[in-house]
Formats: C-alpha cells, sequence, structure tokens
C-alpha cells in the first residue's frame, strides 16, 4: 500500500510542478522579449551605430527613397519627413541630397571609424563619429532626442558647421 501511497503522490503532484516550470519559463521568455522590444533605440550611440550598420557604406536601403519605415526607425519626424521629400521627388536638376550624408562625401573610402560616447541626458543627446575618407580627417556629430518611439536623430551637424536639416530645407 505504502508503494501506491508513492506513486498517488508522483500523479498529483507532477501537474503542478509542471505548472509551475511553465510559468518559469513564461516569465522568462516574457522578460527577454520586452528586453529585445527596445532594439536598435536602446541608447543614443546603438542608435548611430545600427544606422552606419544599415547603411553599409552607401549600399543599404537608408537613402534609397523606397521606404520611408526605414527613415523612421532612425530619424525624428521632421527630419524623416525632409529626408522622404527629397528622396521622392523627381527632378531633372541635382537635388540637395547629392552626397552621402553618413559620410559628408559623394565618394568614400573609410579608416579609423570611431562612434564616440554620447553626451547630452535623457532627453537630448549628441553622438560623435570621426573617420578617415582616403586621407582626410572626418567629424560629424549625430543631434538625438529621446521619443517616443526610443531615441531617433533629429540633425546631422558637419565640420564646417552646415547641418542636415538646413540643407534639406533650403530652396532649390
Amino acid at each position: 500500500m505504502k508503494l501506491m501511497d508513492h506513486f498517488r503522490f508522483k500523479i498529483t503532484k507532477t501537474p503542478c510542478l509542471a505548472f509551475a516550470i511553465f510559468c518559469c519559463c513564461i516569465s522568462v521568455g516574457a522578460s527577454s522579449v520586452f528586453v529585445q522590444g527596445k532594439s536598435s533605440a536602446d541608447t543614443p550611440a546603438t542608435l548611430v551605430r545600427e544606422l552606419y550598420r544599415v547603411h553599409n557604406k552607401g549600399n543599404g536601403p537608408i537613402f534609397t527613397g523606397k521606404s520611408k519605415v526605414v527613415l523612421q526607425k532612425f530619424f525624428d519626424k521632421k527630419l524623416a519627413d525632409l529626408l522622404w521629400k527629397v528622396l521622392t521627388t523627381k527632378s531633372d536638376e541635382v537635388g540637395p541630397l547629392d552626397f552621402d550624408p553618413l559620410y559628408n562625401a559623394q565618394d568614400v573610402l573609410i579608416s579609423n571609424f570611431r562612434i564616440g560616447v554620447p553626451t547630452g541626458d535623457d532627453q537630448k543627446s549628441t553622438v560623435t563619429v570621426t573617420f578617415r575618407n582616403d586621407t582626410r580627417p572626418e567629424t560629424i556629430k549625430f543631434r538625438l532626442r529621446h521619443t517616443d518611439a526610443g531615441w531617433r536623430i533629429e540633425n546631422v551637424v558637419y565640420a564646417d558647421g552646415s547641418d542636415l536639416v538646413k540643407i534639406l530645407s533650403s530652396p532649390q
């Protein structure tokens, strides 16, 4: 009889144990989804790093004018709208975006690429990117702000003081 009692104990307690394990697995899985949900907008530097990765030295989808959603993953509404307008406007003349805005150049031969530590606070931040294009040193500052969707680039400022918002906003 004791063997039967032991067997009955295992049968009645096993579903409870299985349920507890199941709940733990669900909890761990759900928390990892929330962590992954932040994706590329976790920090200003991570967003800039992901922008360059996706851009793939001009071979990626960022400035093709094929997807506004891609622009919105990296740029705030104002800059994404300006880029979209310029990229999708058909004209016989060269538009304001006659260079690669991530390298401030038409031709790129990049070396010594570095993404700096962000400066600012939890709402506004600047990330400085430095590199050499062929033999010329280049510094580009990304101005970011924290939005409901995460960090987004609101402007790109070049070493000569020009910036992407002004370039895209200037009349042709």
